[in-house]
């Protein structure tokens, strides 16, 4: 997705300024992400979450395809976070991010080669993932104090993603193709049956999903769309359908209602 230029984020933060006095009533939500929240080819998460609400929430839209967790969440992007939620002090921050820091070329360094039998452990049990994790650790913990530091009472609200399957698939939009973003590093790594891949993508994933839970407590949620999408329910190695974007910003929608009933009403 195309990066938008400053002029078009400062409209886009003018739009959400002027809502919040508008409609002081409705939740301040601040959206910052990858492409589980900008997938530019069809209703995403947001973009269905925003309908389920019938667009009553003061939205900021900060998220792009493609972005990594740990460069969101940088100096510079907890820097800019931090003064968005000093200055507008949000219910909520919706965060999308880690997908992209650990799949891509980047497995060929994550991932080690295969060796008989084989062993998922072993397979992960490299000093590169090992450094990536404690990033992407190190991320989360500089948005945690940056939102105690100015804005206690926002809850960040994230999501551990899904069971991705391995498949090979690309993501193509107006004729160009971006991906695959697994199968072929783990070919490349010796990993060529199906069920080892599978096997390797669910630890990777299974990794990712505990850091959270550890970081997870009242004011830092993590939302479980595991359920939400079926093998059927994937588009390519990364994406859902539209469908299950739609399932999953239900499940989200669901959570958010039982955080703040009084601002994300169910009907």
């Amino acid at each position: 997705m195309p990066e938008i230029s400053l002029v078009q984020r400062r409209h886009l933060q003018q739009f959400f300024v002027q809502s919040i006095r508008d409609h002081p009533q409705n939740p301040i939500v601040i959206a910052e992400g990858d492409s589980w929240w900008a997938y530019p080819i069809y209703a995403n998460v947001i973009d269905h979450l925003d309908e389920m609400v019938q667009h009553r929430m003061s939205l900021l839209r900060l998220e792009s395809s493609g972005d990594e967790l740990i460069g969101m969440l940088d100096d510079g992007g907890v820097g800019f976070l931090r003064k968005l939620m000093n200055r507008h002090h949000p219910d909520v921050l919706l965060l999308s991010g880690g997908g992209n820091d650990i799949v891509g070329p980047e497995l060929l360094t994550f991932i080690a080669k295969r060796t008989a039998p084989f062993d998922t452990a072993k397979a992960l049990a490299t000093d590169a993932l090992d450094e990536r994790f404690a990033a992407m650790r190190s991320a989360y913990d500089r948005l945690i104090a940056a939102r105690d530091a100015v804005a206690p009472r926002c809850t960040i609200v994230t999501h551990g993603y899904a069971r991705a399957i391995p498949t090979g698939k690309k993501a193509t939009f107006i004729g160009v193709s971006s991906g695959p973003w697994i199968k072929p590093f783990l070919i490349a790594q010796g990993y060529t049956d199906f069920s080892e891949q599978q096997a390797i993508v669910d630890a990777l994933l299974g990794r990712f999903n505990t850091m959270l839970d550890a970081l997870s407590g009242p004011k830092f949620i993590k939302v479980n769309f595991r359920d939400a999408i079926t093998a059927d329910d994937w588009s390519n190695e990364l994406h859902p359908t539209r469908h299950g974007f739609q399932s999953c910003a239900g499940v989200l929608l669901q959570r958010l209602n039982e955080l703040m009933p009084e601002k994300f009403p169910v009907t």
